[in-house]
Parts: structure tokens; sequence; C-alpha cells
């Protein structure tokens, strides 16, 4: 692609990008950058006698290849490599000079070949010698104010698909500047990429000064330019403009093109935009317009731009528009359309039609006619009872609502009965609310508008119906349905009333069962007799019903609340109680209410020392269940130390001393046929069973429990104490033991 260094690389593409735009080679070919991107292989840049002929060693800058290397109309070419800058910072900086040269500019978007004009305002590029050719350069203006950067001085100067380039706080006053000297100049494609329009006041982008035979093709331009996009300042001959499209911002307004009265030639295609006005070019000139049109209004089509001729569309128009005019009052005539129409004097037609009289005439004669049809859509008297025209069957405005069918009644009567039966009443809020608006010219009673619907008629919210639970005579206030009020505060705007569909909730342990309504009750309603045994009362609500039920399921008892994970076990309270207190004495589970664990750790002073361990602290009288489970093989000093369990005052009572050192991970301590095991039984030992890993006992006169280490000490390993527990006296509990002295 042209933006990629690699192609400038490539003869072949460079070849093929000389062909596409015509440029004969004759004579010897150059090559120039100062990218620092290029493949391997290849050289940067330098200005050095040996560099420039092949795109691999190029010169680093178009001034010392111009100076230096290039013959007068040899037909040298020189080839610009994209990402190259050349730096132009004084007066004459980059003067070409050598006739009969090419410039071929490569890359595209912002890493195309560039010549950047800064430092000094005067910096510029001079024209200096003919048939010099620019094929897509680009120009970057790098300070602001520039005075004429591209300076055409010779004859026959040609430039190909440009593009100049302003920046931000960055004006150029005037961008190409060609003198007298620039005769059969042609600029074949140049656009102005304005900046962000804050620098100094920009005033051409194109300025011609008498040359001959100049051609401008395609330039596009939109900006605010002081003097004109294009400026003739001295009379150019016999140029030719096509297909340019220019946007004058200036605000004055300023014409897109400045011309003198002298400047000849002709445009072709060419769309003009200014701010405002028709003035779209200088008004006096001797050029010659073809399909050219200006505006100076958005979104329309412009017009033309130049005279109109005689035999041009537009004066056809006018010939066609005199067809157009009033002819004489009560023409018989028929040959225009105007005398078909007829004039507003013409006298009213009568009787039937003629070949002579106009539309005018015949409207006349319909409306003369039609008046007395009117008659027929007169309002009638209020409440007439006449049933002959269609007016009096619809009514008048003051007719009476009527509520019921008869032969008499008219439209207008039945709308308002039907209106009276939907819209109950209507006002205007004194106060605005979202949920409590009122209107003190309320004077119905108390609970008057219960069960209605409030809909505000105007307003942010109008036409928003809420439901009224409650309305009080006193300052005429509306509560609305708690859940569902108004979205917003509906203003003191005007509202109506109107019958609603649903019902109220009733009084509170209300016995009535009218309704629905009474049937369900009310949140507050109080839960029938708590006994089992008591039957359904007639007179409750579906609340107290269900609340009843509840209590039966242990919701509303006096030691737990309704979080079932709180539920007291007792035998003879609720459902949940009862089931809770099954749960207390099933047998041994993870499940169970009443389950911890003790682990006692081997490599901790608090558990492994040869004394007694507390393994549980008991109050009152309890049963327990304790499995002995080795969750990680046990081994004391000398390999010789036991373990027994029991409680206060007899440590062993629940199994003897036990050698600790055969305790491997995954066994448990177990009683076998009554009598304490001697050594440890795993889960799978043939001579233990479930019942016999399970240690029940009752403990009584609140006796800790816990095991003694005799001998020797533990130094390694772990016994998880699994116990479970019911109490068996009102004071029963059990709590983890810390490992302290029994």
């Amino acid at each position: 692609m042209p933006g990629d260094p690699n192609y400038f690389r490539d003869l072949d593409y460079v070849k093929s990008m000389l062909a596409a735009y015509n440029v004969a080679t004759t004579g010897r070919l150059f090559f120039v950058s100062n990218s620092t991107v290029f493949p391997a292989g290849a050289v940067l840049g330098a200005n050095d006698s040996s560099y420039g002929d092949h795109p691999w060693r190029p010169f680093s800058t178009i001034a010392y290849c111009n100076d230096n290397h290039l013959v007068a109309n040899r037909g040298d070419v020189v080839v610009v490599g994209p990402g190259h800058i050349e730096s132009v910072v004084a007066i004459a900086g980059l003067d070409l000079d050598i006739a009969g040269t090419t410039f071929v500019f490569l890359g595209s978007g912002t890493n195309q070949a560039a010549i950047r004009f800064g430092t000094a305002v005067g910096a510029d590029m001079d024209i200096d010698a003919a048939n010099i050719r620019l094929v897509r350069p680009r120009f970057i203006a790098n300070i602001d104010a520039l005075t004429g950067p591209i300076d055409v001085n010779s004859a026959y100067f040609r430039m190909d698909d440009a593009r100049w380039q302003d920046g931000t706080t960055i004006n150029t006053t005037d961008v190409l500047v060609a003198d007298a000297g620039a005769d059969n100049m042609f600029i074949n494609g140049f656009e102005f990429v304005d900046g962000d329009a804050a620098g100094t006041q920009k005033q051409s982008f194109i300025q011609i000064a008498g040359a001959t035979g100049v051609k401008l093709k395609d330039i596009k331009c939109t900006g605010d330019f002081g003097t004109g996009i294009i400026e003739n300042g001295t009379a150019w001959i016999d140029a030719e403009l096509r297909d340019c499209n220019l946007d004058n911002a200036s605000a004055s307004p300023t014409v897109a093109i400045l011309l003198q009265a002298t400047s000849t030639g002709s445009m072709h295609n060419c769309h003009l935009r200014v701010a405002s006005g028709t003035t779209y070019l200088t008004a006096n000139n001797d050029m010659q317009f073809f399909e050219c049109f200006g505006t100076g209004t958005d979104a329309t089509a412009g017009e033309k731009i130049g005279t109109i001729l005689a035999g041009d569309l537009e004066a056809k128009i006018d010939v066609i528009d005199e067809f157009m005019d009033v002819p004489a009052a009560n023409n018989v005539l028929n040959a225009q359309t105007n005398e078909v129409i007829g004039n507003k004097e013409d006298t009213t037609a009568t009787g039937a039609v003629t070949t002579t009289d106009t539309l005018v005439a015949y409207t006349k004669q319909l409306v003369t006619e039609l008046q007395v049809v009117d008659e027929f859509h007169d309002v009638p008297a209020a409440d007439n009872v006449l049933n002959a025209q269609i007016n009096e069957v619809i009514g008048n405005k003051t007719d009476a609502a009527q509520y019921d069918v008869a032969a008499t009644r008219t439209l207008v009567g039945y709308t308002k009965g039907l209106i009276d039966t939907h819209i109950m009443a209507s006002g205007t809020f004194t106060t605005s609310s979202a949920t409590v608006p009122a209107d003190t010219g309320r004077t119905e009673a108390n609970d008057y508008w219960n069960g209605c619907y409030l809909v505000p008629t105007a307003g942010a919210i109008a036409f928003e119906p809420r439901l009224i639970v409650d309305f009080a005579n006193a300052g005429g206030v509306f509560t609305l349905d708690t859940d569902i009020p108004f979205t917003a505060v509906p203003g003191t705007v005007a509202y109506a009333i109107i019958p609603g569909n649903v019902q109220i909730a009733p009084q509170v342990d209300s016995t009535a069962t009218q309704t629905p309504a009474h049937v369900i009750g009310r949140k507050t309603d109080a839960a029938i007799a708590d006994t089992i045994e008591g039957a359904v009362a007639t007179t409750q609500s579906l609340h107290a019903l269900a609340k009843s039920a509840l209590q039966r399921l242990g919701a509303d008892s006096t030691n737990n609340t309704a979080a079932t994970t709180l539920v007291a076990a007792n035998g003879n309270g609720s459902l949940l109680e009862r089931a809770e207190a099954l749960q207390v004495a099933a047998s041994p589970s993870n499940a169970h209410p009443n389950y911890f664990t003790v682990v006692a750790d081997m490599t901790s002073a608090t558990w492994n020392t040869v004394a007694a361990h507390e393994i549980a602290t008991v109050t009152g009288v309890v049963r327990m269940q304790i499995i002995a489970e080795v969750t990680a093989t046990v081994v004391t000093v000398g390999t010789n130390g036991t373990i027994a369990l029991g409680y206060e005052g007899n440590t062993s009572a629940i199994f003897s001393a036990t050698v600790l050192d055969a305790a491997l991970t995954g066994d448990v301590f177990s009683a076998v046929y009554g009598s304490a095991a001697t050594t440890p039984a795993s889960g799978a030992d043939a001579q233990s069973s479930l019942t016999h890993g399970i240690f029940d006992v009752v403990v009584v006169g609140g006796l800790d429990v816990g095991y003694t280490i005799a001998t020797n000490a533990g130094t390694t390993g772990n016994i998880t104490f699994h116990i479970w527990w019911q109490p068996l006296s009102s004071t029963g509990a059990v709590t983890a033991g810390a490992g302290g002295v029994l």
C-alpha cells in the first residue's frame, strides 16, 4: 500500500505509481527520504553523492537533490518516500529552479511525504523554472500567518492531488501565490484542510495575479477567508475553473471567488457557498459560467451563477408566468388556464352550467345555494324533542344529562349522562402530594370517595389513576393506596374522580360477610383461640384463620420466634416445637441440634500431658452419647502412654486405660460385649459394631466429662470426640471443654 515504506523500496511499485500519473522518466530517477522506518538491508537517507539513485540508499532532503543532482529539461524524476518531512524555515528555503523536473510524493494519510513550513512567516517554496511538476504533495503549516508559502513564478507549473493542512491556532494568510509569470499553471486537485481556525485571519487559498491560461480543477476548500478562497488580484486572461467546491465561512459575508472587471475565462460545474446572501463571486467580470451554482442558505439546491439568457429555462418560465396573470372580470375566453379560473370580481353564475362562466362564478353560485343548506346545521333549542333534522338529533350543549333511553333524547343529553356515570366529580388540587393530595373545595362526608379512583387530568402525571383508600372532609384530603401512590407529585392541577373496581379493607376483626373484602379481612385481625380442639369460627377472616394456623405451627409461642432455626423443643408445644423435641431425642447424627466436637491435639500441652483433660462441661442431669475417633495416628513418649475416659471422681468410668500408641488414623475407641476394649478398634474391626463405638451414658449432678493420659505424654496425633446430649432435668446442659483439669 502507498503508506508502507517497503513499497518505496520496491522499484516496481515506484514505476507503477509513476505510470498512474503519466510521469515520463526520460532522465534520471532519484530517491529522497529521511524516514527512520525502513526494511532490513536499507539505510537511513543521507545527503551524499553516493546516495540517491536507489530507494534503499536515498538522499535525505529534496533541496540537496534539487541543488546538486538535477539537470534542466532532462526529464529527471524525484521520488519522495512515505514519512519524509522536508522542513522549510526561511524565505526561498526550498527553491525548485531546475526546469522540466517532476517530484512524486508517496504515502498516505499522516504518513504521506510532506513539505512543512515553519520558523518564519515568510518561509516558502519557490517555483523558479518552467515545467516543474509536483505529484501528490502534502503541505503542512507549522507556524501561524504564513504569507505565500507556495510561490509560483514560472510558466507551466503543474500540481496533482495536493493537500494543504493548517493546524491548531495556525492559519495561513495566503497559501498559493502565483504572479504574472505563472502562465498556463495547472492545479489538478488541491484540498484545503482547516485547523481550529483560531489563528490569524486567512485571506485566500489560491491567489493569482495577471497570468494567462491558468487551469484550476477539482479545488476543494472550506474555511473563513477574508478576501476570497480564490483571489484574482490582477485580471487573469482566459482562465478555466472546473469541478470546484468552495465554501467561504466568512460572516461578512465574503465572496468565494474574487474577480476583476476584465477577468476572462470560464467556469464549469463549480459550486460556491457563502455565509449569507447571494454574492458568490465578484459580479463585475468577463467570465462565462456553465452549470455553476451558488447558495448562501443551508439545505438549498443553489441558484445558477451568471446572467440568464433568453433561451435559458428560467427565461422560458418567465414567459409561462404570463399565463398565470388574473384575466379581466367576467371574461368569456377559453384559451388559457387563468381564463378558465376567472377573476374574484366575476358575477355569480345562475341556473344551469354554461360554456362561458368561470370557476369563480360557479363557486359563488355554490356558496349562495349552500347558505340554505346551512340552516339545517344551526344549533336547536335546549332539550328539543324534534326529530326531523340531524341537528335536532345531535342537540344543544346546554341539554340536560339523560340517564334513561327515550324517543326524544338528544345525543348531547345521552353523552352527558354517560360522562356523569363515569366521572363522578372533578376539581383542582389545592395541595400537591403523591400520597395525600387535597382539594379544600370538597364538601362530601368522611369516607365518601373511598374505593374510587383519583385521576389528574393535567400535569406531569395526567390520567394516572390511583385508588382512594380514605377521604377526609376536613381539608378535602384524599389518602391514596400507600403501595401504589402517584409516581410523582401531580401539582395543583385539575383532577377527576371515577368509579372504582376494588374493595377497601374492612374494619379490624369485622364479623361482616357481605363482600370478598370481609372474607379476606385486615392484616391486623386477631387469630382465633389458640386451642387444638377449638372449632373454626364462622365470623372470622382468612387473615385470622391463617394466623391461627401459623400459631399451631409454632410461630406464636412464648419461647421462640418465627425463625424456625430458633424453635425450642417442647413436647406439649406447637407442631414445630414437638418436631424439635423428636429431633433432640433422635439417635446421634450431624443434624442433631445438640451436637458438637472437641479435638484433642496431642502436639499441644493443653491436651497431651499426663493428667486429666476436660472435654465437656455438664450442668444438671443429661444423657450423653460419645464417639472417640482417631483423626490422626497418636504417638506418646516411650510409646507406652495410655488413655481412659470418665467423669469427675471416676476418670475411667466410660472406658479404662488403653494403650494410645495403637490408635491409628480412622480407629474409634469402643466397648466390646459390655466391657471396655483393651485396644482401639477401627470401624472395620470385626470385633466391634456401631453400638459398641458409641458410649451412651447418663451424667448426674453436673459432673464434667474428660479423658486421662497416664505413664507418658502424647507427642503426635489427634483424637476427635463427637458429643450428642439431651437434657434430662430442667437445668440440663452440656458445653465443649477446653482441655483443662477435670
